[in-house]
């Protein structure tokens, strides 16, 4: 391969984005993350002093992540009687069914500050949404693509305007394609962390795109019972490189894997809940399922947020301008999913960024100068 030296952001460099919103220095936001585990859908209301409660449903195993302001409650009818439930900012909300529907809270105890004193944000026109931030990329196909351009262009597109549906849903961020291209892979190397890293000097991003994301038609062996299926770094770096499979391989597998491996990027690490997309082992076949839908699980789906919050608001200059109190935050979050899932370390690595990042500076001794 010809590598060129290119423009390489490095790791845990910050993403630009382009903001769909106006922000508010008078108005401190946080979010309410949902859970339903039911089998019917849920309906209730967030109410807020002086203003009208705002209606919400959450579909039956879904996720929805709700911006708020202020102190809140939830009200939900629980039978034959209508409860009304305060809610903690920066918490996920669980709804599960035992003689009659509950609404179960859990907070994350390393927050150096109450929920309530988080950031400052901006205040969503549609507050069951909110305006969403949008992250450039440049795509890049390497020359074993057996299709033509027209068609791997369309397709990639199609896939990443999917994945932004499933990350607006999450974390009101979506990712605006302003680029596509191709990269030459070296067919001699077989190992997955070295074509990345070839990926990574290779390839130069293009401004106004802040992340490269590679396809590879690379490693096709079928005999592989685990096959590495993409791969990046960590939090918020700007390369990510994929495994385009054969042609028995689903559209949602794929699509499955892409917003996997995104999902890294935006601070979610793997989760032992067999139905989120961090699931370590995707790719699985379960997303053939027709009943089946790509989403992930709850305290991912507070990680994104926080962490996407952060970047909506400007901090996108690294994990070191994010505030102590999302860094705080996003830490017991992670701190939580270590204590779900002993047995994988994404949880801990990423605790570990976000610990090193909010670590006060060293003050050392200056000496005096001899007289």
């Amino acid at each position: 391969m010809r590598r060129r030296r290119g423009h390489r952001l490095p790791l845990l460099a910050g993403l630009m984005l382009l903001v769909a919103s106006s922000v508010s220095t008078s108005i401190r936001a946080a979010v309410l993350v949902f859970s339903n585990q039911t089998e019917q859908s849920v309906y209730f209301a967030i109410t807020t002093p002086g203003d009208s409660p705002q209606a919400y449903r959450v579909a039956a195993g879904d996720v929805l992540p709700v911006p708020v302001y202020g102190q809140v409650s939830v009200r939900f009818n629980a039978g034959r009687q209508v409860v009304d439930q305060p809610a903690a900012a920066n918490s996920i909300q669980t709804f599960r069914y035992q003689d009659r529907l509950e609404l179960t809270e859990r907070r994350f105890v390393e927050a150096a500050v109450a929920p309530e004193e988080c950031e400052r944000a901006s205040r969503p026109v549609d507050p069951s949404l909110g305006q969403s931030g949008k992250i450039p990329v440049m795509i890049l196909v390497d020359e074993d693509e057996p299709a033509a351009r027209r068609v791997w262009e369309k397709r990639f597109r199609d896939r990443f305007e999917a994945a932004s549906d499933i990350f607006e849903h999450h974390a009101r961020i979506r990712f605006e394609v302003v680029a596509v291209g191709l990269w030459e892979s070296n067919d001699l190397i077989n190992d997955f962390s070295l074509s990345l890293r070839e990926f990574e000097r290779g390839v130069r991003i293009e401004r106004p795109a802040q992340i490269a994301v590679g396809f590879t038609s690379q490693y096709k062996k079928p005999d592989e019972k685990r096959v590495h299926m993409g791969g990046t770094r960590g939090p918020l770096f700007p390369y990510l490189l994929v495994r385009e499979w054969p042609q028995h391989i689903a559209e949602t597998e794929r699509l499955e894997v892409l917003v996997h491996e995104l999902g890294h990027i935006l601070g979610a690490v793997h989760s032992p809940d067999q139905k989120s997309v961090m699931r370590p082992l995707v790719g699985d076949r379960q997303s053939r399922a027709r009943a089946f839908r790509i989403r992930f699980d709850p305290l991912n789906t507070l990680a994104m947020y926080v962490f996407c919050e952060q970047l909506r608001l400007g901090r996108a200059g690294g994990l070191s301008e994010f505030t102590p109190e999302s860094l705080a935050l996003l830490s017991g979050i992670y701190a939580e999913m270590q204590r779900e899932f002993p047995d994988d370390t994404s949880a801990g690595r990423y605790r570990a960024i976000m610990q090193q990042q909010s670590r006060p500076p060293v003050v050392r001794a200056v000496p005096h100068p001899s007289r």
